[in-house]
């Protein structure tokens, strides 16, 4: 079987067959077809070839001794070392992780450093075709267990009971027999943090209106110290892990959001990931908190309360005035009636980004006048500067007239004779003795005297009637 490879650049790598099942040969050449090199057992019954390469296009042949026939795989990999050769140089892992190594030369050792930070049960192995070898060591350099063929096949399975603190695993080929891939697996005691029943509810801001700042709950449980993160926040709110003084929130408390909105947006799902202190960085592994952040556009009104006043003639009434949202500079209300018989006590009011929330009152006067006429107004409330130019609140003002009225005429056609055309205009009569179109007091003697002398022309022969 032939296979070719091509390098962008000068490379140290070595070619073997790895499964061992057969006594491979194999062969090396460049672009041109010239053999560069050739091994039969270089890596047990399996060839090993190990070469620089300068950049081009190379072939490798694979055969057989004795025309044995099989299964093989072929490997090709970078020479340079994968993990450190000591524990000064090995490589950090977490519990519960899956981590690839190689062994090349057949001399190389890989060591690999863990943490436990809850003490229990710890198993490590390897996966492989070729026969590992693996140790345990403490932090102090102390072998705890080693172990060959443990594990499934030729790999090595070491389960040990640990404290807390930092080990090292060694990993090598049984009496250096064979080169060749493996993957290491830890697993142990791993706890995951939680929010338990701690939550944060839904928020809506206004644009480029800074937020009340607030604190989203603590995590616990976990394997060590437990950090935090936040993904999705609106542009302009800021995240304080740590109460480090983050740019935009000015306080030292953990977990602090604050800042302003600065884009008008729909529900964004924040979502703050507790993750603790080992190296298992699975999603299993981390505990999130989710909640809802809507930025609206700046709604602003001038609120006024209440919105309709009635007043007696004379009288006189109030409502108070407020703004919806903190503007973003002074703002002033200009009161004005459209009717001078209706007056307000102010002409203005002044609102900050401090007060604006702060009800301010106005005082309205009902004029007195010689008429006998309701009055109306409406006051409107024109607010400018601070982002409130144009908007406007109106309260709507009824005055009831003091003077009495005009009465009613009961002699329209001014005969000297009181005109009774109707049944409902004689019962009015009865009722109204001084011609005032309200009903009078004393009411028989009032009719009596009312219509004395004027029986005949009503048509009431027998007098006036008094009951």
């Amino acid at each position: 079987d032939y296979f070719s490879f091509t390098l962008s650049a000068q490379t140290a790598l070595a070619i073997s067959e790895g499964t061992n099942a057969i006594d491979s040969m194999g062969w090396l050449y460049n672009s041109s077809g010239a053999q560069l090199a050739s091994d039969d057992d270089g890596n047990g019954d399996a060839f090993l070839i190990a070469r620089t390469l300068n950049a081009g296009t190379y072939y490798v042949r694979v055969g057989s001794n004795y025309n044995e026939t099989g299964d093989y795989v072929l490997h090709l990999y970078l020479s340079a070392d994968d993990h450190g050769g000591t524990t000064a140089g090995a490589t950090s892992v977490a519990l519960n992780s899956d981590t690839p190594g190689n062994i090349y030369p057949i001399s190389d050792a890989d060591y690999f450093s863990f943490t436990v930070l809850t003490a229990g049960s710890v198993t490590i192995q390897t996966t492989s075709t070729v026969d590992m070898f693996g140790q345990l060591y403490n932090a102090s350099g102390t072998q705890l267990a080693s172990n060959d063929d443990g594990g499934t096949g030729a790999n090595f399975l070491i389960t040990q009971t640990l404290s807390t603190g930092t080990y090292y695993v060694r990993v090598t080929t049984y009496n250096n027999g064979r080169a060749g891939p493996y993957t290491l697996q830890i697993r142990g005691p791993n706890s995951a943090p939680s929010f338990g029943s701690g939550s944060v509810t839904n928020k809506t801001y206004v644009a480029n209106s800074a937020i009340n700042e607030f604190v989203v709950p603590a995590a616990s449980g976990g394997d060590g110290t437990i950090t935090y993160s936040a993904a999705n926040l609106p542009a302009g709110l800021v995240f304080d892990a740590t109460g480090t003084d983050s740019p935009g929130c000015p306080g030292t408390e953990a977990r602090e959001i604050c800042g302003t909105p600065t884009t008008v947006a729909g529900a964004a799902t924040v979502t703050i990931t507790a993750q603790d202190g080992d190296l298992d960085r699975s999603a299993s592994d981390r505990a999130a908190l989710t909640f809802t952040v809507t930025v609206e556009a700046l709604v602003v009104a001038v609120r006024v309360s209440p919105n309709r006043l009635s007043l007696a003639e004379g009288g006189s009434g109030a409502y108070t005035v407020v703004l919806s949202q903190a503007p973003t500079g002074p703002v002033t209300v200009g009161v004005s009636s459209d009717n001078p018989a209706v007056t307000v006590a102010t002409s203005s009011l002044a609102f900050t980004t401090q007060n604006w929330n702060t009800a301010r009152s106005v005082t309205v006067t009902a004029q007195g006048d010689a008429d006998a006429v309701d009055e109306a107004a409406t006051i409107t409330n024109a607010a400018s500067g601070g982002g409130y130019n144009g908007v406007s609140g109106f309260v709507r003002v009824g005055v009831a007239d003091d003077e009495p009225s005009a009465g009613t005429d009961y002699d329209a056609d001014n005969d000297g004779l009181i005109d009774v055309d109707s049944l409902a205009k004689l019962n009015a009569m009865r009722w109204d003795v001084d011609g005032d179109g309200a009903p009078s007091s004393g009411n028989a003697a009032n009719y009596a005297a009312a219509f004395a002398g004027a029986a005949a022309d009503m048509g009431c022969p027998d007098g006036p009637d008094t009951d």
